[in-house]
């Protein structure tokens, strides 16, 4: 065996061991790495030689935010119309309240998902943070809220969620929402990440995006994780695993309890997919060039909301008293906005765009953007 230079290794204590194996943890960037060294059984004295790490380069951008957040302007909009416009059932609208709450208390500066995981990751050189990820492929889309992916080729894909008090997880899966003392059955949120982390899968097979060694692709593991308020009360069952279902501010000691807890020959395994922080940056970048902007945020795939569900509210005509009482509430109300460049528009053209869902979504837009939803010819 080749001798070291003594700048190249550190001095570490080793204990006899009845086998020919010996286990050496050392510490490389931040990421613990395991390894086994084919050994003779030695005595109590002997010193183990561990190669340090040679000074990590620096790597491109200087932080490991590869995408930030989008802006939240026209998803509230959007919120606003489908609260403002449509008789909702009580479920959907519930989860499009809950939602309208946390794009208000965001912009108000309060702490949010994306505040936590920038907070906790965004100086790492070792795990890369991408915000809002909405990807196309084979004409499937997912819309992913936060992608976390580390030099051990570990992709975590994050479903954030507001559920009010209290979030009821159930022996068979299902999720229920409690919210004072209402009741919401919801969608499965992790169903929900589970078909993003599909269309994500497929996208950097097919566009060739995953880092190779040796002329072969490192296959990457996918993580699927829900994170809800820390404020909200998780209901686990005993069966069901809802382990992954987390508060936000509890990610990063989920993330450093999920390292240590890995197996000896998964982290052995995983070890040799390490990819150093230039290629999880260049490997970050070119998924982030797959985003595809779209300012008219999908909230009817989002929340599940079909076709079905978008009914008009009836126009009653309030009677004098409460025109009174409430003339700012009345005001309120006959105001609508275009989802796509979010200027004030007229009622009738509000409800030009209602009447003709299959056309404009059941989204309102000006007669500029209109033109950018051509009629079905017949």
């Amino acid at each position: 065996m080749r001798r070291l230079p003594p700048h190249r290794y550190r001095r570490v204590s080793a204990h006899p061991v009845p086998s020919l194996f010996l286990l050496l943890r050392a510490q490389t960037n931040g990421i613990r790495v395991s390894f086994l060294v084919n050994r003779k059984p030695c005595a109590p004295s002997i010193e183990a030689r561990i190669l340090k790490p040679p000074a990590a380069r620096p790597f491109l951008g200087g932080t490991m935010i590869i995408k930030k957040k989008d802006s939240l302007r026209l998803r509230k909009l959007e919120l606003e119309i489908l609260l403002n416009s449509f008789a909702l059932p009580p479920n959907k609208r519930f989860l499009v309240e809950q939602e309208y709450k946390r794009v208000l208390s965001v912009e108000r500066g309060e702490k949010g998902a994306a505040y936590y995981i920038d907070n906790d990751f965004g100086d790492s050189k070792n795990v890369a943070v991408l915000h809002d990820l909405r990807i196309e492929h084979n004409g499937q889309v997912a819309q992913i809220d936060h992608l976390l992916i580390n030099r051990m080729m570990e992709i975590f894909v994050l479903e954030t969620k507001v559920y009010g008090n209290k979030i009821e997880i159930t022996e068979d899966g299902a999720f229920i929402a409690h919210y004072g003392k209402k009741r919401f059955a919801v969608p499965s949120p992790i169903e929900q990440n589970r078909r993003h982390i599909a269309v994500l899968e497929k996208l950097l097979y097919d566009e060739n995006l995953l880092p190779t060694r040796m002329g072969v692709r490192l296959a990457p593991k996918f993580i699927n994780l829900v994170l809800v308020h820390p404020n909200t009360i998780i209901m686990r069952p005993k069966k069901f695993d809802a382990s992954r279902v987390i508060p936000a501010d509890q990610l990063m000691r989920w993330y450093q309890k999920h390292q240590e807890s890995a197996g000896f020959l998964e982290v052995f395994k995983d070890v040799s997919k390490l990819i150093s922080s230039e290629t999880l940056e260049s490997f970050a970048k070119a998924l982030a060039r797959h985003h595809v902007p779209n300012d008219r945020f999908n909230y009817k795939d989002y929340f599940g909301i079909t076709d079905a569900d978008l009914k008009r509210k009836a126009q009653s005509q309030p009677d004098k008293g409460d025109a009174r009482a409430k003339p700012k509430a009345a005001r309120a109300s006959k105001r609508y906005f275009c989802a796509g460049c979010g200027k004030t528009i007229t009622r009738k053209e509000a409800e030009f765009c209602f009447d003709r869902k299959a056309r404009f979504g059941g989204r309102a837009y000006c007669r500029s953007c209109q033109k950018n939803f051509p009629a079905a010819r017949s």
